[in-house]
């Protein structure tokens, strides 16, 4: 069991990237964090995959907000590199969710500070500010939205019925600690907010072209594919370090790193359009793939036989809940 999980330690490397400063989930001893172990936020970030495929939808859908989208272009690198920014709000997904109290605190914090810096005008011609609560409710019912939708349909045993509303009243704490008000705590009220919201998305050049960067970031010698490739060849030969691995790393597994990446990163792209709404999908002109669905469930289905598929960083945060 201790090698099959070093080799799910290995698949997961890539996804580790771009960490928020001061993230660490091992002490102290004894605190829950946020939620703790018996939250439901617990256990529907306990599969790494369908996290991810679902973090991915909601960036793309994330993209149909002007003024969110306005700032995120003027304040990142999101051009050049969409997937690290998906990267990095997982980084603060995660922390929040499976860090310790303090560590949340910081994430919070840290983000609070740079959303000071984060304001403009958008094409539209509207002001936007990252400290906009109504922009924080945005934000944070895509991406949690995503998280959760891609946890029903992949995880191995999802939530149903009042779980569901549970975790929207768990996450829902969030985005209050960064100035967000009047964030939905159920379905209903989410469902209600994305009727209220929707006239105010467009479906403009920039968010589809946004959407297009999402689901191509995978393709060529991207920033994504080189970096979490790298990530992978650096976990192999932490695994099987001495100079036959390095030329093994050379020869093999450097070429193998990135051809895999792409192969995931394609099915995980056809996954995250085959999650949006019906609505979100056809304002960005994608389409649905029929193979999709199937395609991923024996995809993951494949990759929990040969690896656990549980995070890190949840690992390490039941054993320093269970230390105190």
């Amino acid at each position: 069991m201790q090698v099959r999980q070093r080799l799910g330690d290995v698949v997961q490397a890539p996804f580790d990237l771009s960490q928020l400063p001061g993230v660490q989930y091992t002490s102290p001893p004894g605190d829950p964090g946020l939620f703790g172990p018996e939250s439901v936020s617990w256990r529907v970030g306990s599969d790494w995959p369908s996290a991810l495929v679902g973090g991915m939808s909601g960036l793309i859908l994330g993209t149909l907000h002007p003024l969110v989208l306005a700032g995120t272009l003027d304040h990142s690198v999101f051009r050049r590199d969409p997937i690290g920014r998906l990267a990095r709000t997982a980084s603060f997904v995660m922390a929040t969710a499976f860090g310790s109290t303090e560590v949340a605190n910081g994430v919070v914090d840290y983000v609070n500070h740079l959303h000071l810096r984060v304001s403009g005008t958008a094409p539209n011609g509207n002001r936007y500010s990252a400290t906009d609560p109504d922009l924080a409710v945005w934000t944070h019912v895509t991406i949690y939205g995503g998280f959760l939708d891609g946890h029903l349909r992949y995880a191995p045993n999802p939530i149903g019925g009042r779980q569901i509303d549970e975790y929207w009243a768990e996450v829902a704490r969030v985005p209050q600690m960064l100035g967000a008000e009047s964030v939905p705590g159920s379905r209903y009220e989410v469902e209600d907010y994305f009727r209220r919201v929707r006239p105010e998305l467009e479906a403009s050049r920039d968010a589809y072209d946004s959407a297009r960067w999402v689901l191509d970031g995978g393709k060529g010698d991207t920033p994504t594919v080189r970096d979490s490739a790298a990530a992978l060849v650096k976990a192999w030969g932490d695994l099987m370090p001495g100079p036959a691995a390095q030329a093994l790393q050379e020869r093999i597994l450097k070429p193998a790193s990135a051809g895999a990446v792409r192969l995931a990163y394609s099915i995980f792209a056809r996954s995250a359009v085959d999650l949006l709404p019906e609505w979100g999908r056809t304002m960005l002109n994608l389409k649905s793939s029929p193979l999709a669905h199937p395609l991923t469930r024996a995809y993951f289905t494949t990759l929990r036989l040969a690896v656990p598929t549980t995070p890190r960083a949840l690992r390490e945060a039941r054993a320093r809940a269970a230390a105190g």
